[in-house]
């Protein structure tokens, strides 16, 4: 019976010292841990991080969307020219006005002072923020003037002459 008692003794001894997580144990996992937050919020928001890329990927979206519109008001304005005047050359190009009948509602075209054919539009979105873009009218040429509150200057140029 003594050996019996002796027996659970060091099997209940035995269960206890290997079941369970050490302290040191529990540390280093809470270290690990601490390092994978740390480079994943630095991945996050770091200067090149993901959250800035995916800002500068939806100002470079909303840049080329607004081009897109004024590309297809002035190819829309280009056909109208045609279908009302039987004499129009697409050399003669379009005005601000004509340009503006064809722009969504959120954009405005305005002619310049010195020259009729070189066009500024402006889109005004939602959160009152502006972008601006100048279209030559002749050649169809299409430029970012401004982006939005940022005043970097950045030119993309397409031509769309049908």
């Amino acid at each position: 019976m003594k050996q019996a008692k002796e027996l659970k003794e060091t099997i209940s001894k035995k269960g206890r010292t290997e079941s369970g997580i050490t302290l040191i144990a529990l540390v280093i996992t809470i270290i690990l841990l601490m390092i994978l937050a740390g480079v994943s919020i630095a991945t996050l928001s770091g200067e090149n991080g993901i959250l800035g890329r995916a800002a500068d990927a939806k100002i470079r979206t909303q840049q080329e969307t607004d081009m897109e519109q004024i590309k297809l008001a002035y190819s829309a304005a280009i056909i109208d020219n045609y279908n009302s005047n039987t004499t129009y050359s697409s050399k003669e190009g379009v005005t601000a006005a004509q340009l503006k009948n064809q722009l969504p509602d959120n954009a405005k075209a305005v002619a310049d002072t010195t020259d009729a054919k070189k066009i500024t539009v402006t889109f005004t979105y939602d959160d009152d923020s502006t972008s601006k873009y100048e279209l030559n009218g002749t050649t169809g040429n299409v430029s970012v003037v401004t982006e939005g509150t940022n005043t970097t200057n950045t030119t993309n140029t397409t031509n769309t002459t049908p």
